[in-house]
């Protein structure tokens, strides 16, 4: 059987004012951390997955396109297709991409009416002391301001209307 325990480091809001939590996994074989922020009911990214296609956000996606990789996975963007709408996992810039969303915070299966967007520090070459409660922290910051500013740049997309 394998154990797993989860010590929940850091809980808090960040200066973006988005509900944040910071959580340390030990597993038999390895123990890591994981960053999530939250995002409120009436914002638009409430409810969507971090994987899933979001034409409203292409715009943001330019500026990836002629930026840096910044944090992201490379997995997630060697698998991409820029003729595709973007998805959160390229579009923001935070350690190893967003590998998370749901109703809740990881491990953490308090209620919430919040949608969490989280990253893991479990990648090759990520360490608890490279990675600790305080890089954590620093990375939901960026995290928590890259969901604002997505908030800000959604522009809804009209489906298309059909007459009978």
């Amino acid at each position: 059987m394998i154990k797993r325990e989860m010590v929940i480091e850091r809980k808090g809001t960040t200066e973006a004012g988005l509900r944040a939590v910071c959580i340390l996994y030990h597993w038999d074989f390895q123990s890591y951390r994981c960053g999530y922020v939250a995002v409120p009911v009436n914002h638009p990214l409430h409810g969507k997955k971090h994987d899933a296609p979001l034409l409203e956000l292409a715009e943001m996606w330019t500026s990836v396109l002629t930026g840096t990789t910044g944090k992201r996975g490379a997995i997630p963007l060697l698998c991409f297709k820029p003729d595709e709408p973007p998805t959160l996992e390229v579009l923001i810039d935070v350690h190893g991409s967003i590998t998370y969303s749901a109703d809740h915070a990881g491990g953490d299966k308090s209620p919430s009416v919040d949608w969490w967007f989280g990253f893991d520090c479990a990648h090759d070459g990520d360490t608890l002391e490279t990675c600790d409660t305080a890089y954590v922290q620093d990375e939901c910051e960026r995290l928590a301001v890259q969901l604002v500013e997505a908030g800000k740049a959604w522009v809804p997309v009209l489906e298309e209307c059909t007459t009978e």
